[in-house]
């Protein structure tokens, strides 16, 4: 519902008006990559304890349907498993809002009309590579490489997205029997009564094991948490250094007459 500022005490005192908020533009999660780098995630699987739940205790994620929530996965990629539909890793899904979606006013691709359909690709990348720390299988393994996947793309190929898509979101997934739900989004200066933090919660109490970003904003002080994270029963997640380091070394004989890299 769009109004006035003025109208929105009068809105309050109609019938069936039990609370208003405002709709949150949300920011495209973007990975932190400085130019020429890549992220190193060699380590992530032993830092998280995966690996002990892998080898030690035999999970795989085989029978877990986990859903993501973000821009979309690039099912193609062969270790993905190459293809979207029954039978296939990425088994369900859908786009709510199109390539060129951007609910951002104060960009110059500014387009808020979400245009929706029922291929979920991902034309970003962030949802793709959060697919594949989740259940990668290939060449590339990770954390549940035999679950399933769902596919929930609010955001367009660049740009925000809205709170309103996300709960749009949040509700297929449960729909679609999503029993794990992951959205690597937040936007800060957020409270818990926020509506998809609220919803976050319905999920948790309709058996969705719901983790959300805590969001990157811990320089801006307190209250920069975000929702969905927010929630009373998300699982929050905070980004951390990496324990592990991956630099260029060389060696050098005594003589000084010859080195490698």
């Amino acid at each position: 519902v769009e109004v006035e500022l003025a109208d929105r005490a009068r809105l309050a005192t109609l019938p069936g008006v039990k609370a208003m908020y405002p709709v949150a533009v949300v920011q495209a999660p973007v990975p932190e990559i400085s130019a020429g780098a890549a992220p190193d995630l060699a380590a992530a699987i032993a830092m998280t304890g995966a690996d002990i739940a892998q080898d030690s205790l035999g999970y795989t994620g085989a029978g877990i349907r986990v859903g993501v929530m973000d821009t979309g996965i690039d099912y193609h990629h062969p270790d993905l498993g190459g293809c979207f539909g029954a039978g296939c890793r990425v088994a369900a899904g859908w786009d709510f809002v199109g390539d060129a979606y951007n609910a951002d006013p104060t960009s110059a691709a500014y387009n808020p009309v979400p245009v929706p359909d029922a291929d979920p690709d991902d034309c970003n990348g962030h949802g793709t590579h959060v697919a594949g720390i989740l259940g990668a299988s290939g060449a590339i393994k990770g954390v549940a490489p035999g679950a399933t996947l769902g596919a929930y793309r609010v955001f367009g190929c660049n740009g925000s997205t809205t709170g309103d898509i996300m709960l749009a979101a949040m509700e297929r997934a449960l729909a679609d029997g999503m029993q794990v739900l992951n959205m690597s989004i937040s936007a800060p200066y957020q409270w818990p009564q926020y509506p998809t933090a609220r919803a976050a919660d319905r999920l948790v109490s309709k058996g969705v094991v719901v983790v959300g970003s805590f969001g990157n904003n811990g320089a801006n002080g307190l209250y920069s948490g975000g929702a969905p994270g927010l929630g009373d029963k998300v699982i929050a997640t905070a980004s951390f250094d990496n324990t592990f380091l991956s630099l260029n070394s060389f060696t050098i004989s005594p003589s000084a007459s010859s080195c490698e890299m």
